[in-house]
Parts: C-alpha cells; structure tokens; sequence
C-alpha cells in the first residue's frame, strides 16, 4: 500500500509544481492548493495515521477476514 500512495503524491504533487511556474493568478494558486494538500495528505497518511491504527485499532482479532474455518486460530 506504501508504494501506491507515494506514487499517488509524487504524480499530483508534479502536476501541482508544472501549475506553479504558470503567470495566471488562478493556475498559481490552485497549483498551491494541489501541492499543500497532497503533502499534508501524504504526510498523515504516512506517519500519523499508522501510528494511531496501532495504539487505537481494533484488538484481540477483530476485525480479521477468515477464508475459511480451518484459518481460525483456536
């Protein structure tokens, strides 16, 4: 799953720098908004959001997807 969200953030956050060099007020500053929001994105979605799945998720098995029976630990 890493690999898919740093390939997300680094082809937004590309498209977001080619909209910065633009003179037109608009694309400036929706390029700013791209490139500020897919960072802060990529940043909790990176660290802070795994590190609160491990101290606050779900305990004790649950939440696990069994294929079948035999999987189940006893």
């Amino acid at each position: 799953m890493g690999i898919s969200i740093f390939g997300g953030y680094i082809t937004t956050f590309g498209s977001g720098v080619f909209l910065l060099t633009c003179t037109f007020a608009f694309f400036f500053k929706f390029g700013q908004t791209i490139t500020l929001t897919v960072t802060f994105a990529f940043i909790i979605a990176t660290f802070t959001f795994s590190a609160f799945m491990k101290t606050m998720g779900p305990q004790d098995g649950q939440g696990d997807i069994y294929i079948c029976e035999c999987m189940k630990k006893r």
